[in-house]
């Protein structure tokens, strides 16, 4: 197969809007066999099998953005090997084999190294110069790194000879600071002699001091940035990708993790079995959730075209506690917060904006105890948005983006608020709601123990008891879905206290 980078044309985009030139790349410009390939029969192990093309390109492709893909594999089915290289000068050369550390992805310490263990034996048939390097893909500013090559430091890049079929012991440290994020950083080892060949690369990627974390969806990407300035008051932040965040959920990486952000936007599959595997994890540990975007609730539909499996479906009814009423439309063109609730009540009301051209599908949904409704469209009976708590998480809904707010305050807002009432953060709204539930305090007068009703007070909050000058004499630490408050005022002096 043959394929070009770099052609300049025409592009749709849902998302941008469309482009008159745009940089096309991995453009399939002509299968140089067969569609399917060509038949070779049923060689024995070890039999070599040789093929020579010979292929001339038009004058208007540009052979130097060209590449060759070769591939093996039964006919029309699995393929078991590929390569790719650059049409001019590419070679498939194998100059060794990289093992590299089982474990790729890992937590990481402000001031303390991650270390990975790494493995590089020559396979060129003779003695070999090879240039080793740790390149930076993406790391937080003032984290260090660092390799030693068999044993001995080295700075970046190095060259070292590698006797035929020796190993190359390679060990690599990333050392995070203070600056919260996510790291990814690649090992590189390529031969001197032989430059056109095939790198040999090992990635490492490391997360530290993130408490909230945005995972983004591909082709979400350009709505990131609304989730990131929602949470401008946070300083432990960070933003990975979706195959990224299940990697490190997978290795137990999200320690620090209190909080996730899916931005969803309109992409499918809104999110996989991986992906609710470990939210649902996440969220029994105790970790909340915020979630948003259109038709992640027809995804689960079970409609024609939809990606929704069976997992899918429990986490969106069993954790997102939702059920999807109907896709909405473009009529649903204007969003209501709920005035009444003690989160959202004040976010200002916001047209739709034609984020996806003519492609508007405000999701309808109806909360499943104990979510409460937060937004609705047009029509009030129309919900779109929901908040629940339940003993182990928090999680809140929108049945569309806030990219898709055409008051760009109120998206930011929806990523804001979900940030705040995740820590508890309140607004005058909020308090005033849960002094309202807080039950009277008995015995009173009392002289020993004070009980009081905290049971309609969500989340985990502090009791304070001041005499009647205002001076804090006594405080206690109220945990969530505490029923009963217990406050010990034996040592208090008689009087009026509040």
């Amino acid at each position: 197969v043959l394929k070009e980078d770099h052609i300049i044309g025409y592009q749709a985009d849902y998302t941008n809007g469309t482009h008159q030139n745009y940089d096309h790349i991995a453009v399939l410009r002509d299968v140089i066999t067969d569609t399917w390939g060509e038949d070779i029969g049923s060689p024995g192990t070890g039999e070599l099998v040789e093929r020579t093309y010979t292929y001339t390109v038009p004058e208007e492709w540009v052979i130097g953005n060209c590449k060759v893909v070769a591939f093996v594999g039964e006919y029309q089915t699995d393929i078991y090997q590929a390569r790719e290289v650059a049409a001019v000068g590419g070679t498939t050369l194998v100059i060794g084999t990289l093992s590299g550390d089982p474990q790729p992805y890992r937590p990481g310490t402000n001031g303390a190294a991650t270390g990975y263990s790494n493995g590089f034996v020559n396979a060129m048939g003779s003695d070999q110069d090879f240039v080793v390097s740790l390149v930076e893909t993406n790391a937080p500013f003032g984290w260090e790194k660092s390799f030693t090559v068999n044993g001995s430091t080295h700075t970046d890049p190095f060259t070292v000879q590698v006797a035929n079929a020796a190993q190359l012991d390679v060990a690599v440290n990333i050392t995070p600071n203070a600056n919260a994020g996510i790291s990814h950083y690649e090992l590189r080892i390529a031969s001197a002699s032989a430059p056109g060949a095939p790198v040999m690369v090992q990635p490492f990627h490391v997360i530290s001091g993130v408490h909230d974390l945005i995972v983004t969806n591909p082709q979400a990407e350009a709505h990131e940035t609304i989730y990131w300035e929602g949470l401008w008051s946070e300083p432990a932040k960070g933003l990975t990708t979706r195959a990224d965040f299940v990697e490190f959920a997978g290795a137990n990486a999200l320690v620090d993790v209190n909080n996730l952000y899916l931005n969803i936007s309109w992409t499918f599959p809104s999110y996989t079995d991986e992906v609710a595997s470990a939210l649902a994890t996440f969220m029994d540990n105790g970790g909340n959730l915020m979630i948003a975007g259109q038709d992640i609730g027809w995804d689960q539909s079970g409609a024609t075209g939809t990606y929704g499996t069976a997992v899918t479906q429990a986490f969106y009814t069993d954790y997102m506690l939702a059920d999807f009423v109907d896709d909405g439309s473009t009529t649903d063109n204007s969003v209501n917060f709920e005035d009444a609730d003690a989160v959202f009540g004040a976010v200002p009301n916001s047209a739709i904006n034609s984020v996806f051209a003519a492609n508007s599908y405000p999701e309808r949904i109806d909360p499943i105890e104990p979510a409460v409704p937060i937004l609705r469209y047009n029509t009030p009976a129309k919900i779109g948005g929901l908040r629940a708590q339940t003993a182990n998480y928090k999680v809140v809904y929108f049945g569309l983006g806030p990219e898709q707010m055409t008051n760009v305050n109120v998206g930011r807002a929806m990523v804001q608020l979900s940030h705040d009432w995740f820590y508890g953060i309140v607004s005058v709204e909020e308090f005033d709601a849960a002094m309202t539930n807080l039950g009277q305090p008995y015995p009173s007068p009392a002289s020993d123990v004070v009980n009081i009703d905290v049971a309609g007070v969500e989340g985990a909050s502090f009791l304070e008891v001041a005499d009647v000058s205002g001076r804090l004499v006594l405080s206690q630490g109220v945990g969530n879905n505490a029923s009963i408050a217990m406050l010990n005022v034996s040592g208090l002096s008689n009087g009026l206290y509040s």
